[in-house]
């Protein structure tokens, strides 16, 4: 791929598998790339400081917000950008987003449900508002589309799933540790009833995440499994020590599939997620993973699998090839990007000629 691309990647870069990920795809695919972060703007380095800058991102006001706003509209003025992709752009005010649209084609990209109940419409307010000035929004779940059409965005919008990242999620030929896990956070949505009906019909079961202690089966759950510790380094390694990875959905965010149904299929673990037709739609049911659809499946399928071992090596094989076949990769994701944006810059050269 020509080297002549030049992109401009702005986001929060607070975690490495959002905006840096997508850099380090660029990259390996020969664009090059230069990084607006907003993280160099944040001070948290004391409980006070810390006060101070979430109040100016909630409220989208403040020397912070002043600052890179200013910063990124200098850097887009200078328009020497093949295009610019942002990644959850929320505090940049849209009279920033419509000047550099005349210089830079513009992308956004957002993984949160702006239109969702997870947080307040002040929260979104600047994203949605700088919405129209982009050339091409790209969304991370179908549901979004229709909530674009609805404010008369149409035509400019594509699916640009969640992905998993080679050189983080991979098999690893290690001794099965765990029957059953879960990785991830406490929500109210009824998680938590699922995992204690799995412990009360003798399940082997270990979990992992945050926010669990908000959980009125917390003290339970600690009684049974040991205390609950997120895992961060030892995410992979974690996943591939187990026979079978549970996936919950996120309510809140009004998801259908979620960044771990492509983790969990890399280790060739078994993946037994909530039933969505969205997730069905990418790994066939009984095949290359498999779904719940209330307690009592779930139970079902978790000892059918523990008692039939061959079988569910089986399916977290084929799910793994699925994975692969299907092309899930962050690089992959940076591909389609490209092209759109070539689509695009086709686009307008006709147009001008």
């Amino acid at each position: 791929m020509s080297n002549q691309i030049k992109v401009l990647v702005v986001g929060d870069y607070l975690f490495s598998l959002y905006e840096e990920a997508l850099v380090k795809a660029f990259r390996r695919l020969g664009l090059q790339v230069e990084e607006f972060k907003v993280c160099n703007y944040l001070d948290y380095t004391t409980f006070l400081s810390r006060k101070i800058t979430n109040l100016q991102l909630n409220w989208l006001i403040g020397p912070i917000i002043h600052k890179a706003n200013k910063d990124l509209e200098r850097k887009l003025d200078e328009g020497k950008y093949d295009f610019v992709f942002f990644y959850r752009p929320r505090i940049f005010k849209p009279s920033v987003i419509e000047q550099g649209a005349h210089k830079s084609i513009l992308m956004c990209y957002n993984n949160d449900d702006p239109f969702g109940k997870l947080y307040t419409s002040r929260y979104w307010k600047y994203y949605i508002e700088g919405l129209p000035y982009y050339h091409h929004i790209f969304y991370y779940r179908h549901k979004n589309k229709k909530d674009y059409e609805a404010l008369n965005i149409v035509g400019n919008t594509s699916l640009l799933r969640s992905y998993y990242i080679a050189d983080q999620n991979f098999p690893i030929p290690t001794p099965k540790e765990y029957d059953v896990i879960f990785i991830g956070h406490f929500e109210d949505d009824g998680r938590d009833e699922y995992i204690k009906y799995l412990l009360e019909n003798g399940v082997s079961f270990k979990l992992f995440g945050t926010g669990w202690h908000k959980s009125k089966y917390f003290n339970y759950f600690e009684s049974v499994m040991g205390k609950i510790r997120p895992v961060r380094k030892e995410y992979n390694e974690t996943i591939n020590k187990a026979k079978i990875a549970l996936v919950f959905l996120s309510t809140l965010n009004s998801d259908t599939y979620t960044r771990r149904c492509f983790e969990i299929p890399a280790t060739k673990t078994l993946m037994l997620a909530k039933y969505t037709d969205d997730l069905n739609s990418m790994f066939q049911e009984g095949v290359e993973a498999d779904y719940f659809r209330d307690k009592e499946e779930l139970l079902n399928k978790v000892r059918y699998y523990l008692a039939n071992e061959e079988q569910c090596r089986k399916v977290g094989e084929l799910g793994y090839a699925r994975l692969i076949k299907d092309g899930h990769e962050i690089t992959d994701r940076a591909r389609d990007i490209i092209e759109i944006y070539k689509k695009i810059d086709e686009s307008r050269k006709n147009h001008y000629h």
